[in-house]
Protein backbone atom coordinates (compact mmCIF):
# COMPACT_ATOMS: atom_id res chain seq x y z
CA UNK A 1 0.00 0.00 0.00
CA UNK A 2 2.75 2.06 0.95
CA UNK A 3 4.20 2.06 -2.87
CA UNK A 4 0.52 3.10 -4.15
CA UNK A 5 -0.14 6.11 -2.62
CA UNK A 6 3.83 7.82 -2.82
CA UNK A 7 2.93 8.86 -5.87
CA UNK A 8 0.58 11.61 -4.85
CA UNK A 9 3.55 13.22 -3.26
CA UNK A 10 4.37 16.66 -4.96
CA UNK A 11 1.23 16.57 -7.17
CA UNK A 12 -1.69 19.34 -6.98
CA UNK A 13 -5.04 18.86 -5.25
CA UNK A 14 -7.63 20.18 -8.55
CA UNK A 15 -10.54 19.01 -7.42
CA UNK A 16 -12.59 18.32 -4.00
CA UNK A 17 -16.31 17.64 -3.62
CA UNK A 18 -18.76 16.00 -1.86
CA UNK A 19 -21.23 14.08 -4.40
CA UNK A 20 -23.84 12.34 -2.79
CA UNK A 21 -21.96 11.60 0.05
CA UNK A 22 -18.55 10.08 -1.57
CA UNK A 23 -16.08 12.16 -1.15
CA UNK A 24 -13.72 12.93 -4.60
CA UNK A 25 -10.13 14.08 -4.43
CA UNK A 26 -8.21 14.59 -7.68
CA UNK A 27 -4.94 14.97 -8.13
CA UNK A 28 -2.55 16.22 -10.63
CA UNK A 29 0.92 17.68 -11.80
CA UNK A 30 -0.30 19.63 -14.29
CA UNK A 31 -4.25 21.28 -14.62
CA UNK A 32 -3.85 20.86 -18.25
CA UNK A 33 -4.60 17.67 -18.98
CA UNK A 34 -8.30 16.97 -20.44
CA UNK A 35 -8.16 14.10 -17.31
CA UNK A 36 -6.75 14.09 -13.56
CA UNK A 37 -3.44 12.29 -12.88
CA UNK A 38 -5.30 10.64 -9.85
CA UNK A 39 -8.70 10.25 -8.53
CA UNK A 40 -9.48 9.26 -4.57
CA UNK A 41 -12.68 8.03 -3.37
CA UNK A 42 -13.73 7.54 -0.12
CA UNK A 43 -17.51 7.54 1.86
CA UNK A 44 -15.47 7.13 5.03
CA UNK A 45 -15.57 10.64 7.13
CA UNK A 46 -12.88 12.67 6.47
CA UNK A 47 -12.25 16.21 7.77
CA UNK A 48 -9.82 18.85 6.72
CA UNK A 49 -7.86 20.76 9.20
CA UNK A 50 -5.44 23.63 8.63
CA UNK A 51 -3.44 24.78 12.05
CA UNK A 52 -4.78 22.00 14.71
CA UNK A 53 -8.59 23.94 13.32
CA UNK A 54 -11.21 21.56 11.70
CA UNK A 55 -12.18 24.17 8.12
CA UNK A 56 -16.01 23.76 7.25
CA UNK A 57 -15.81 24.93 3.97
CA UNK A 58 -12.91 23.41 2.83
CA UNK A 59 -12.96 22.25 -1.13
CA UNK A 60 -11.95 26.19 -2.18
CA UNK A 61 -8.89 26.03 0.49
CA UNK A 62 -7.24 22.75 -0.58
CA UNK A 63 -7.19 23.23 -4.48
CA UNK A 64 -3.55 24.17 -6.27
CA UNK A 65 -2.00 22.98 -2.83
CA UNK A 66 0.84 20.64 -3.30
CA UNK A 67 0.61 17.15 -1.45
CA UNK A 68 4.00 16.58 0.97
CA UNK A 69 2.98 13.71 2.55
CA UNK A 70 1.06 10.60 2.92
CA UNK A 71 0.52 8.60 6.06
CA UNK A 72 -1.80 5.78 6.36
CA UNK A 73 -2.49 2.71 8.82
CA UNK A 74 -3.35 -0.78 8.38
CA UNK A 75 -6.90 -0.07 9.19
CA UNK A 76 -7.05 2.23 5.77
CA UNK A 77 -6.72 5.54 7.78
CA UNK A 78 -4.90 8.25 5.83
CA UNK A 79 -3.98 11.52 6.33
CA UNK A 80 -2.82 13.61 3.43
CA UNK A 81 -0.37 16.49 4.21
CA UNK A 82 -0.40 19.63 2.31
CA UNK A 83 1.57 22.69 1.76
CA UNK A 84 0.35 25.53 3.87
CA UNK A 85 -0.44 23.05 7.36
CA UNK A 86 -3.26 21.81 6.59
CA UNK A 87 -4.33 18.00 6.40
CA UNK A 88 -6.75 16.33 4.84
CA UNK A 89 -7.74 13.44 7.08
CA UNK A 90 -9.73 10.24 6.17
CA UNK A 91 -11.06 7.56 9.01
CA UNK A 92 -11.88 4.00 8.15
CA UNK A 93 -15.08 3.26 9.56
CA UNK A 94 -16.78 0.92 7.80
CA UNK A 95 -17.37 -3.40 7.95
CA UNK A 96 -18.01 -5.17 5.19
CA UNK A 97 -17.66 -2.64 2.43
CA UNK A 98 -15.11 -0.34 0.67
CA UNK A 99 -13.07 1.75 2.63
CA UNK A 100 -11.98 4.19 -0.13
CA UNK A 101 -10.79 3.70 -4.09
CA UNK A 102 -7.87 4.74 -6.12
CA UNK A 103 -7.08 5.71 -9.70
CA UNK A 104 -3.73 5.94 -10.88
CA UNK A 105 -4.69 7.13 -14.39
CA UNK A 106 -0.83 7.48 -15.33
CA UNK A 107 -0.41 3.22 -15.05
CA UNK A 108 -4.40 2.71 -16.20
CA UNK A 109 -4.59 0.81 -12.15
CA UNK A 110 -7.45 0.67 -9.87
CA UNK A 111 -7.33 0.08 -6.19
CA UNK A 112 -9.82 -0.81 -3.49
CA UNK A 113 -8.65 -0.55 0.31
CA UNK A 114 -11.65 -2.74 1.72
CA UNK A 115 -11.97 -3.94 4.99
CA UNK A 116 -11.56 -7.77 5.24
CA UNK A 117 -15.01 -8.81 5.19
CA UNK A 118 -15.82 -6.76 1.61
CA UNK A 119 -15.05 -7.85 -1.89
CA UNK A 120 -16.60 -6.23 -4.74
CA UNK A 121 -15.08 -8.36 -7.53
CA UNK A 122 -14.16 -6.60 -11.00
CA UNK A 123 -10.91 -5.03 -12.06
CA UNK A 124 -9.53 -4.01 -9.27
CA UNK A 125 -6.03 -4.83 -7.02
CA UNK A 126 -6.90 -5.09 -3.48
CA UNK A 127 -4.94 -3.13 -0.76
Amino acid sequence: MTDILKCLEGTKIFSMKDNEGTIEICFGKSKEADYFDYEFYTECPCRVIKKNRVLQRYAKKVLNITCKKIIFNEIGDIEIILQNNVKIQVFANKADEVLWQFEDNINFKSYLKTSDFANDGGDYEYI
